[in-house]
């Protein structure tokens, strides 16, 4: 198996392992009104990025070798909104059902998402030469802050 496609199974393992952790230590789902609505925005966020790609969907970073470089939707504001997306959901259900546990696990998320992010915009700025004019116009995870 060649390393990149190591590092992205890597990526997509940690990814999902935490979210299992989460769903079997306390659930993955918000059960108060306030944390169900900001589950709903991103579920709507992701679904619309997840709309937006299309055939080019994958849970890895890998980049197709016929895709193309989504600038709108989400896509305008956010280059990754599907982790975002991720984020927003597992971060609700530790307000809720805040540990210690919980919270080293979100964390431990976040860094496995910025790995893979950063590890996919290398692969994206090597496929599109335009990438570099789309990261100043966007930003990686949230809006005006990262």
């Amino acid at each position: 198996m060649k390393l990149h496609k190591l590092k992205s199974y890597t990526f997509v393992f940690i990814q999902f392992s935490i979210v299992g952790i989460l769903w079997y230590n306390g659930g993955i789902i918000a059960h108060t009104i306030p944390l169900l609505c900001l589950q709903l925005l991103a579920l709507l966020l992701g679904g619309w990025a997840i709309i937006l790609m299309q055939q080019h969907l994958s849970i890895f970073p890998d980049v197709a070798k016929d895709a193309t470089l989504l600038s709108h939707g989400p896509y305008k504001f956010i280059r990754h909104p599907m982790y975002t997306s991720l984020l927003i959901l597992t971060l609700a259900v530790i307000i809720e059902n805040f540990s210690l546990l919980r919270v080293m696990l979100w964390f431990a998320l976040l860094c496995d998402l910025l790995f893979k992010l950063h590890y996919e915009e290398q692969l994206l700025s090597e496929k599109f030469q335009k990438y570099s004019g789309y990261k100043m116009h966007s930003w990686k995870l949230i809006p005006f802050i990262f």
